[in-house]
């Protein structure tokens, strides 16, 4: 299979706005019948590229033994500086061990080795970008949908090479047996990011926490994130597997990796000392932190919230975090980090308040002062006499 990207672009225009955005055009095409696949995408960029891949492996119904593609960025990086050798993209030979196919560009200035792609190029630009180029389209969904029409109209057509025949015709009789299967699992763009567990043995994403086995807590861990879930690797071993879920600020906790006694954790923080820690500052402190660990469905879960208010104490005065506790008990709210926090910035603004309605006046002279200081100072200015002047001639 051949793929490029045409040099000829299409618009989507938003309804609302009136913003016109780019819209480039993919195409892959077989080699034996010519068989053709476009789609527009927003970007030329890597997502875009193998996603296109993708779904043009999706409408063959098989994977080929080689792609051959030209040497965009996105598929061949250069060896040096100034020469010629390429080597595959790394996220694109990723992509290619998971379909089991290989990866061969076309050498640069070789012509030849890219010759017929760029004549599907031209025949969907001629046919497709040409053919529709006097239609506006409001989303990337409509716009595929009408390429799509036209890419079917051609493989369709009749009289391909002279005969009776289409491109479709032709490669559902010849050249569709030869592809192989395609993966079972469904190939998904993936990123890769480093965490670290915290002691509660979660990793915080896009403000979520997910789970790790709990001796990793504290320890830096791997994870790719999909477009529905994420893997957490460690030791080049698979360590976790999660959904991915709403930025809500909440845990998903799988149950294998809970400890049967927290205290075996490597981070030494339980909830007996948590909560010692709270007693020690005043009861409505215990009580919050208290109410925190009755909140979450695993302990480990409000570990670093529970921290994170006793914390305060370190950065104002443990009487001001037990008073800003005691109000929210009072008031019945849920308590969490944020809360506690706004809490003690309105108890610190009503001090400042009192404390500056209470100050007595700096001075109690009802009459102004001079800025400056009576005296003679006219031993610095010359009187007119030593000025002369002169008509002019």
């Amino acid at each position: 299979m051949f793929v490029d990207w045409s040099g000829d672009s299409m618009t989507v225009v938003d309804r609302l706005t009136g913003i016109r955005s780019v819209a480039n055009i993919f195409v892959a095409s077989l080699l034996h019948s010519d068989m053709i696949f476009a789609v527009a995408t927003p970007d030329m960029k890597m997502r875009a590229w193998l996603s296109s891949h993708q779904d043009a492996l999706t409408i063959l119904g098989g994977r080929p033994m080689k792609i051959t593609p030209d040497n965009a960025s996105t598929a061949a990086n250069q060896l040096f500086k100034g020469g010629s050798l390429r080597d595959v993209n790394a996220e694109y030979f990723r992509f290619s061990q998971h379909f089991g196919v290989g990866i061969t560009s076309a050498r640069p200035l070789k012509s030849r080795d890219k010759a017929h792609v760029e004549k599907a190029v031209d025949i969907v630009q001629t046919w497709v970008i040409e053919y529709l180029d006097d239609r506006e389209f409001y989303s990337f969904e409509e716009l595929n949908t009408d390429i799509s029409t036209q890419v079917d109209w051609i493989n369709d057509r009749q009289g391909f090479r002279s005969k009776n025949i289409s491109r479709r015709q032709l490669f559902l009789a010849e050249e569709y047996p030869m592809l192989n299967s395609s993966p079972v699992a469904r190939w998904s763009w993936s990123t890769w990011r480093r965490a670290k567990a915290g002691m509660n043995y979660h990793i915080r994403f896009n403000k979520h926490f997910y789970s790790v086995q709990w001796h990793y807590a504290g320890r830096f861990v791997d994870v790719q994130i999909f477009d529905d879930h994420l893997t957490v690797f460690s030791d080049n071993q698979i360590n976790a597997t999660h959904a991915l879920k709403p930025a809500n600020m909440g845990y998903s906790t799988a149950d294998e990796h809970v400890p049967e006694k927290h205290k075996d954790l490597a981070t030494k923080w339980n909830r007996e000392r948590i909560e010692g820690w709270a007693a020690s500052i005043g009861a409505a402190t215990q009580e919050l932190i208290s109410q925190m660990f009755h909140a979450r469905t695993v302990e480990a879960q409000a570990y670093s919230s529970a921290l994170a208010v006793l914390s305060l104490a370190k950065k104002h005065s443990r009487a001001q975090l037990d008073a800003a506790c005691r109000n929210l008990l009072d008031r019945h709210e849920v308590p969490s980090v944020r809360k506690v926090a706004e809490e003690f910035h309105d108890l610190a603004r009503e001090q400042t308040t009192l404390f500056a309605d209470t100050q007595p006046p700096l001075s109690t002279d009802p009459s102004p002062r001079s800025k400056k200081s009576p005296g003679p100072r006219s031993f610095h200015v010359r009187g007119k006499q030593a000025f002369v002047f002169r008509e002019k001639k």
